[in-house]
């Protein structure tokens, strides 16, 4: 009778119904969202107008709790690997939630390989990119765009440029 009245109710019911924990629920949301949208993660949206863009929201603001958790180490291991087998596209994130590297170290360790692959050679912004390769290309060139314009504006850490500038010569 419920479920009939309020609609919202129904997930809900159906999830109490189901042996499924609202964790595991969560993860199957993401692994939902994240087939429609060609592999991509969901972005907070805090104008979020449309009922899609809600969810999205939502969602993003669930993995930020979840990064928030893991680093305070209060998320339970099991979990975390449930997400990344799941929803593999989490994988580098929850890797990184782990190891308590900051994202611009991350990005630092992509630049590095990346030059490494490519004879010591930085990246080139590639718009109109087709292939995986192409495409982490031109998402480095694009941080390193945005590390200039910063850098410029006197906007960087010194220690952020002494590390980029160690690791990538």
């Amino acid at each position: 009778h419920l479920q009939r009245e309020v609609p919202e109710m129904s997930e809900k019911v159906g999830a109490w119904l189901s042996n499924a924990s609202a964790f595991e629920l969560q993860v199957t949301k993401l692994q939902q969202w994240v087939r429609e949208h060609s592999g991509k993660l969901p972005k907070e949206r805090p104008k979020a107008a449309t009922a899609e863009d809600k969810c999205e929201h939502a969602l993003a603001q669930w993995l930020h709790r979840l990064r928030q958790k893991c680093r305070k180490g209060e998320m339970q291991e099991d979990d975390l690997r449930h997400l990344q087998r799941e929803v593999p596209e989490m994988s580098e994130k929850v890797g990184a939630w782990l190891s308590n590297a900051s994202a611009f170290e991350l990005q630092v360790t992509k630049l590095q390989q990346w030059v490494r692959e490519h004879s010591g050679k930085l990246p080139k912004e590639r718009p109109k990119a087709a292939t995986a390769e192409d495409k982490c290309e031109h998402a480095l060139a694009q941080w390193l765009h945005r590390l200039r314009q910063k850098c410029r504006k006197g906007e960087m850490q010194e220690d952020d440029l002494r590390h980029l500038q160690r690791e990538v010569p």
